[in-house]
């Protein structure tokens, strides 16, 4: 069975895992390298948790997002301007509290 899903850019993804219900469509790497991101964010971090950009944060700025080094944001909103605005700041931001080397084996193992 499949989900009810109107929008043909996102995968839909039949109720047993790693089954693809598309798998000849081809994704951006860096789509998915977000969504996995925000997959290890969901399962390390606790949904009250806060965070603060850093000025190094901001080394990776290139999207539309309005985030600031120094400013305070709830994890959905940081996963918000990830997924939405496209916010490499934000992964950076994860990544980083994490821990980087731990997040991107995290993301490794996941695969």
């Amino acid at each position: 069975m499949f989900m009810a899903i109107r929008d043909r850019s996102i995968p839909l993804v039949e109720k047993r895992p790693k089954q693809l219900a598309r798998p000849e469509k081809r994704w951006p790497i860096a789509s998915l390298t977000k969504l996995m991101t925000a997959t290890i964010a969901l399962h390390n971090f606790d949904v009250s948790n806060n965070f603060t950009y850093a000025e190094s944060d901001m080394a990776y700025k290139n999207s539309i997002s309005y985030v600031r080094a120094g400013e305070r944001y709830s994890l959905s909103d940081v996963l918000s301007t990830m997924l939405l605005a496209s916010s490499n700041e934000s992964a950076e931001l994860l990544a980083r509290t994490y821990g980087r080397a731990d997040f991107i084996k995290g993301m490794n193992d996941t695969a």
